[in-house]
């Protein structure tokens, strides 16, 4: 996928029958702005708290944030997703809006989803996308428009079905949405959006008519993979035990930005020589904040030796080390905060150094 053109952020999400929420929405001071068209101030918020007691719903934001993501990245969702239906209730909705920025070009798009159960089923029983965009260099937003729509009972709208050209990809687009939106109860399929699938993405970016759209979606997914980040504290389980899961962001070969993680184990490991100088930038760039954050602190690996591994490559053997008035001690035994700090300070590199980059944590 191509490098995209947008900067990407959330403004708001919207919850019904999610977990023990009945209702409820979230959003950024700005957004009762951008909601009423108006685009003339740019001084956006970056950081939104959420607090409140416990059983609340705030995990249950985080959790929803996280099945965005999970749909518009095309991983798609399991069974395992009924568990979030509220008692008593068939279904659940969500409702995000995201602000895509080009200066001057600006689109509010809004995205809704509703899950239902049946006795043999889970299925998107509705999926849309609709927006609002300036014109002509504009600070006002338009109308809203509906773009795509699709629902177990009708399919896709056939508003967007009428710009596809191709009379085979009609048919095929139905196919898919009917296909993948729909798995049984006991089944470990993947639950997957009408919209946001590889074969609908691709079957758009050959329609002319749509060929003004396909940045925007293209733009979600870029965001929703490599820079729309959760933060839970599944991260910290075994933290104390077995191993450090470590984030941050790099550039591949082709100097498209990735997110890369790898796992500090307690003890000795091995790299083969390519993973290792990738680690070693991610921690390198990680240890110079934490050293910030706790002077006299530095977290290096020692190496033991140079191997080769099981597919014949060049490979090092080494142990992450704790460093503090010169004495080096193994990670292990540093202390839990220290720990916490360096599985996510990478990712907080990425948010504070590139517009677009989200990150949520609890």
């Amino acid at each position: 996928m191509s490098k995209s053109s947008f900067v990407v952020r959330i403004e708001r999400i919207s919850v019904r029958n999610f977990k023990n929420i009945g209702e409820g929405t979230v959003y950024f001071n700005e957004y009762k702005r951008l909601e009423r068209k108006d685009l003339s101030n740019d001084d956006y918020s970056n950081v939104l708290g959420i607090y409140g007691q416990n059983a609340s719903g705030k995990t249950s934001i985080i959790d929803a944030l996280s099945i965005v993501r999970q749909i518009i990245s095309g991983g798609g969702l399991t069974s395992s997703i009924q568990n979030y239906i509220k008692k008593g209730t068939d279904g659940f909705a969500i409702s995000i809006s995201f602000l895509l920025s080009n200066d001057p070009k600006a689109i509010l798009l809004n995205y809704d989803v509703t899950v239902k159960q049946d006795d043999k089923n889970i299925y998107i029983d509705n999926e849309s996308v609709s927006y609002l965009e300036n014109k002509d260099n504009q600070y006002k937003l338009s109308d809203k428009k509906s773009l795509f729509a699709y629902s177990k009972k009708n399919g896709v709208k056939d508003s967007f079905i009428s710009l596809i050209e191709k009379k085979e990809n009609k048919t095929i687009l139905n196919y898919l949405a009917y296909q993948k939106t729909n798995i049984t109860v006991d089944n470990q399929s993947i639950l997957s959006s009408a919209l946001f699938n590889n074969e609908t993405i691709n079957i758009i970016k050959e329609e002319k008519k749509l060929s003004g759209v396909i940045d925007a979606f293209e733009a979600l997914i870029d965001f929703t993979k490599n820079k729309f980040l959760i933060v839970t504290t599944n991260l910290f389980d075994g933290i104390d035990v077995r191993s450090i899961g470590v984030n941050g962001f790099d550039y591949d070969e082709n100097q498209d930005k990735v997110h890369r993680n790898f796992s500090i184990l307690f003890g000795k490991q091995i790299l083969d020589i390519d993973k290792y100088n990738d680690f070693l930038k991610m921690l390198d760039a990680s240890g110079k904040v934490l050293n910030t954050l706790i002077p006299g602190l530095t977290i290096k690996p020692h190496v033991y030796e140079e191997t080769i591994d099981s597919n014949g490559k060049k490979a090092i053997v080494f142990e992450v080390m704790s460093i503090r008035n010169d004495k080096e001690i193994p990670l292990f035994f540093e202390s839990r905060g220290v720990k916490k700090m360096l599985s996510y300070v990478g990712d907080l590199i990425g948010v504070f150094n590139e517009d677009g980059t989200f990150i949520a944590t609890h």
